[in-house]
């Protein structure tokens, strides 16, 4: 099957990002997880003769890009790019994240003394070296690759930061200087880094056995699907399989994921010297596919005619098609629906056409290629 993407409506948020040469993008055929070759779930397409394919793990789940930016572009644009002109918002946002979230409760359930060293893979706004602060940690660091938000942890909230990619030489020699660390965590960046399995072995590399590694990413379960193949940024997206096999193969134990829901997981781990990497029961294609299908209502959309597609920003479950056209009813719909859908609703045009028989899904754009980001 296939879908004309004719018109991007409502992105709430996001910004496109024109591919304007898919040759430079690097292939990729194997799980960022477990190794296993990637299966197209879906190929993105352009009428210039671009092509972005998604694949799947069919072994544990895992959904990335075959076809993704270079390791250059990736670091430089985190650094620069990511999140630019909200520099206003920061001390905002840094409250908001401070916030009691899942992954802190994970932490905290652990006993760490409060003079252990612990380091913050992606400190984002500071929120959670700021919590940790106040619950009485003295030993912190953060490692945090954009420019900005690292300058706004050190200079606002006073806290200690370090500024780049937590896999460069110079941050890792920096964090050697005070490891071993009781403790590493990370919450939603993994899903962002160019080789998940890098920034795992580096961390193991930080710590003694018995340590302690905490990892929250967004579930594939309630990540919605337009996010999964759309959202540039998260070059992965992970299941619990996925994720576990990913830190048992790097020398971790999972000890919980109690924490976990099916919008987000949560993984406690630690530092071990023998680890059982668990068995991968497959049949996830299946499943990736099935979700991408009901969620996009593609069974649902009339064939060789224009619909408006809406998607909730976080909830997968809220998705919608109506006729497009500037007629009363098709006005009224799309005001009831956003009106029923109180948070944030993107939308695009599209159109379901035949396409060729093969299982992936296809979906075209007209001249360029475009990708979202924020």
């Amino acid at each position: 099957m296939k879908l004309n993407i004719e018109k991007i409506l409502e992105l709430s948020g996001w910004k496109s990002w024109v591919v304007h040469d898919t040759a430079l993008f690097v292939k990729k055929n194997f799980c960022s997880c477990c190794g296993n070759s990637l299966q197209s779930l879906a190929h993105i397409t352009s009428e210039n003769g671009g092509l972005i394919r998604i694949g799947c793990c069919d072994a544990c789940g895992y959904i990335g890009y075959q076809d993704m930016p270079t390791r250059s572009w990736v670091i430089d644009f985190y650094a620069k790019t990511w999140m630019k002109g909200q520099e206003g918002s920061l001390e905002s946002l840094a409250r908001k994240k401070g916030k009691a979230s899942a992954i802190m409760d994970a932490i905290q359930s652990l006993s760490i003394p409060r003079n252990e060293p612990i380091c913050e893979i992606g400190a984002g706004y500071g929120g959670s070296l700021k919590k940790l602060i106040d619950n009485g940690f003295k030993n912190l660091v953060g490692v945090e690759h954009s420019e900005n938000r690292a300058t706004f942890i050190k200079n606002k909230l006073r806290l200690p930061v370090l500024q780049g990619n937590f896999e460069n030489d110079g941050i890792q020699q920096a964090l050697e200087k005070i490891a071993p660390f009781r403790l590493i965590f990370s919450s939603h960046v993994l899903e962002h880094t160019y080789n998940p399995e890098e920034i795992i072995k580096k961390a193991s590399l930080l710590q003694k056995v018995n340590d302690y590694l905490v990892i929250a990413v967004p579930n594939s379960v309630g990540e919605p699907s337009m996010n999964i193949l759309f959202f540039l940024p998260h070059l992965h997206t992970f299941t619990k399989p996925a994720l576990k096999y990913l830190l048992e193969k790097s020398g971790y134990k999972i000890l919980s994921e109690t924490y976990s829901t099916d919008k987000e997981i949560v993984i406690i781990a630690q530092k071990s010297e023998k680890v059982t990497i668990s068995l991968l029961k497959g049949g996830f294609y299946d499943i990736a596919r099935t979700k991408i299908v009901g969620e996009l209502k593609i069974e649902s959309m009339p064939l060789g005619k224009s619909v408006e597609f809406m998607w909730s920003q976080k909830n997968s479950t809220r998705t919608s098609i109506i006729p497009c056209g500037k007629s009363i009813f098709y006005r009224v719909t799309n005001k009831i629906i956003r009106r029923i859908f109180p948070e944030k609703m993107r939308s695009i045009q599209v159109m379901k056409v035949d396409g060729e028989n093969k299982k992936f899904i296809g979906f075209s754009f007209p001249k360029n290629i475009l990708l979202f980001y924020k």
